[in-house]
């Protein structure tokens, strides 16, 4: 047993060499990696004052309403919605350009809208001289503006064309809340 004791201070010393040597290499060598702290979707209550609600649909992930501060770009409202889906068309847009519209439409590829700038989508359909809405592709504001049909309507007509695009202008009384009597009074304003 003696015998043993007698290699205790070479260990005690080899063990002392070894955990010095550690601790040099980890302090010279080793950097803290800094931490990045991401505020996602936090807003003070002075810069929601000055955000506006912006609404997106079409060919994006999550279709809805952001609220985007002043100088946010379509990129910027994009990456809120979830991105772009896979079908999305992006030959007429630019992703650097400053919001300026209340709605958004991202085209899918197979679509024949051609541009989308403004709060009004402009399809071959929806020339400017024709004063008829079409409900694929009006925004929240346009569908407001159809005797009968307040916000929560208007909502429920997009929130259902997202899923179900309209083939016939009689097939928006399958949205709840519009009836017969509703639909005889827009029949003649609405279009496909």
């Amino acid at each position: 047993m003696r015998k043993y004791f007698q290699y205790l201070p070479h260990l005690l010393g080899l063990t002392l060499v070894i955990g010095a040597t550690y601790y040099i290499y980890l302090h010279y060598h080793y950097q803290p990696q800094p931490i990045e702290i991401i505020y996602d979707n936090i807003f003070l209550d002075e810069e929601v004052e000055s955000g506006q609600s912006i609404n997106i649909a079409g060919a994006v992930n999550q279709p809805g309403e952001y609220l985007m501060l002043p100088g946010s770009t379509w990129q910027d409202l994009i990456i809120e919605a979830g991105g772009l889906a896979i079908e999305a068309d992006l030959s007429g847009l630019n992703l650097g350009q400053l919001i300026e519209s209340h709605s958004i439409y991202i085209p899918l590829m197979e679509s024949d809208i051609t541009v989308v700038t403004t709060d009004t989508i402009i399809t071959p359909e929806t020339i400017p001289n024709s004063d008829l809405i079409n409900i694929n592709t009006a925004s929240l504001s346009q569908l407001i503006d159809l005797p009968g049909i307040g916000e929560k309507t208007a909502t429920k007509i997009i929130e259902y064309r997202q899923t179900t695009p309209f083939d016939s202008i009689d097939d928006i009384m399958q949205v709840s809340g519009i009836g017969e009597a509703k639909y005889d009074s827009i029949k003649d304003l609405i279009t496909i």
